[in-house]
């Protein structure tokens, strides 16, 4: 075929003009190969088209995205917040010990008197199983005391001015516990918390100062050993775990409940204060034992915030 369209073409050349010749020779040549370029850049289009169907047919999309992994292993932390009593912790229950001693109330229980303040924890938590982990945790409360209502109770027994009750400490609460975690996951970086725990909690119980009290209007002092008791919790929490998946911010509401045993307390009598003459103020009288239990209810309310690293 092509020897043929050449022979056309060099047969053309010798029966028109030179010119024309030239003319004519250029034109078939440009429609010639023009023509096997364009099938031939049509193949090769179709066979790219065909290469990259295959390349999307095969799999070649869009990555996974890679959500954060909010079940790791291990688990530790520390929350801060505040401690609120409630309950018997908080009243001012004038039938309870220390004024229960000038009404005839119930004297084998301590009147809480608290007030709220400053509560922390350092806990860690090990997964068993998907959502469930077993938690320990170590927590502390430096509570207030009302002294101001204990005083206004106080001094109704005696004559106005004569007497006063004033205050040496505050409480602080400590409680081990261990128990149980649950994790419920509510959404791609949330996730909300379930605890029960169980241990010990130990607490003091503020010092108080009775002033011109006594056949010969002497101070008082009143303590009380460290008391011991078997506490509990639970709570709930939100929980949010950052893109890395290595870090958790939390917020939890807790509640705690214990009851604190101090098996005696111990009295202190010293003379009563005298500013005009300092040399018999406050000086040391005698002092003695009182092995009779009594028994503090501490129910509080924890409000924390906190942060986990998580592995």
């Amino acid at each position: 075929m092509e020897r043929f369209i050449l022979n056309r073409i060099t047969n053309i050349l010798y029966i028109q003009p030179t010119k024309m010749k030239r003319f004519i020779l250029v034109g078939i040549v440009v429609l010639f190969f023009g023509n096997l370029c364009i099938g031939q850049g049509n193949a090769d289009s179709t066979k790219k088209e065909k290469r990259h169907s295959f390349a999307i047919t095969g799999g070649v999309g869009k990555a996974k995205v890679k959500r954060p992994d909010t079940t790791k292993r291990f688990t530790f932390g520390i929350n801060d917040g505040y401690g609120i009593p409630i309950g018997p912790f908080r009243k001012a229950d004038i039938s309870k010990y220390p004024n229960s001693r000038y009404n005839s109330g119930d004297t084998s229980h301590l009147g809480g008197y608290a007030k709220y303040g400053f509560h922390y924890e350092f806990y860690a938590a090990l997964r068993l199983f998907h959502n469930f982990s077993i938690m320990a945790s170590v927590g502390g409360s430096n509570l207030g005391y009302d002294i101001t209502s204990l005083n206004s109770q106080f001094i109704t027994y005696f004559k106005p001015n004569t007497v006063s009750v004033t205050l040496g400490d505050s409480y602080y609460v400590l409680q081990y516990m261990l128990g149980a975690n649950y994790n419920i996951p509510t959404g791609k970086h949330f996730s909300l918390e379930c605890r029960a725990m169980a241990g010990f909690a130990n607490s003091n119980y503020p010092p108080l100062s009775y002033i011109n009290i006594g056949a010969q209007d002497e101070s008082e002092i009143y303590t009380f050993p460290e008391g011991s008791g078997f506490a509990y919790c639970g709570g709930v929490g939100l929980k949010f775990i950052t893109a890395e998946g290595h870090i958790g911010v939390h917020v939890n509401m807790t509640y705690s409940g214990s009851d604190i045993k101090f098996t005696s307390y111990s009295v202190a009598y010293y003379t009563q204060p005298n500013p005009s003459n300092p040399n018999l103020s406050n000086n040391y009288i005698d002092s003695g034992t009182v092995n009779e239990t009594k028994i503090l209810s501490v129910n509080l309310l924890q409000f924390t915030f906190g942060i986990t690293g998580e592995l």
